[in-house]
């Protein structure tokens, strides 16, 4: 796993067994401490920014098919003053290299997958416009191969003001959404399918 994410994350990681750390880019500083668990295909890291201000959080997660096909799915989240971004990618191990994904293996995992049947973002009326704002937050298994999603409502409420505690904006948050969707591999075509939702976040 550790060859696989050098190979395809500008942040290298170093060490042996009980002790990894980066050495960073432009961006990163050195030296931060990496969690890595090897045999469920994990590592986990925080960095700060050589500016000083923000930090950046990197996940990965390792995913084995049936025919040994090895996918790593990168998740970076940058976390400035005002502003928080994310990017998931995935990566295949092939003759060496390290080989970004695209289109990658999830299925569209937006507001509208967080549907339930039957319910429309057209619910929120004048609101419709901040659907955009609508996040899905994803996180990798540290055990396991399901990724599970997490609805995230607080920059949609945030741009979209007073009209956010409209009791039926709140009403359509609350009943007409999913709060939690998984995301379940497939160990055979290396892709992931919608599993089970939930109205709780849970």
């Amino acid at each position: 796993m550790l060859e696989l994410f050098n190979l395809a994350h500008p942040t290298l990681i170093h060490g042996a067994k009980g002790s990894y750390s980066t050495a960073g880019t432009a961006d990163t500083r050195d030296g931060a401490p990496v969690e890595v668990d090897l045999e469920n295909g994990y590592l986990a890291f925080t960095e700060d920014f050589s500016s000083g201000v923000g930090t950046r959080r990197t996940v990965a997660a390792l995913f084995v098919t049936d025919d040994q096909r090895l996918l790593l799915a990168d998740q970076s989240t940058d976390a400035r003053p005002m502003s928080t971004t994310e990017q998931l990618t995935f990566y295949e191990y092939r003759r060496g290299k390290a080989v970004k994904l695209q289109p990658g293996p999830l299925p569209a995992h937006g507001a509208e997958a967080m549907l339930v049947p039957g319910a429309s973002l057209d619910e929120l009326g004048e609101s419709r416009r901040f659907a955009g704002a609508l996040r899905v937050v994803l996180t990798l298994p540290r055990v396991g191969t399901t990724i599970v999603g997490r609805l995230d409502t607080s920059d949609f409420e945030e741009q979209a003001g007073a009209a956010a505690q409209s009791p039926a904006v709140r009403s359509f948050l609350g009943q007409r959404l999913y709060k939690r969707i998984e995301l379940v591999f497939d160990t055979k075509t290396g892709t992931f399918s919608v599993g089970a939702k939930s109205l709780t976040a849970k």
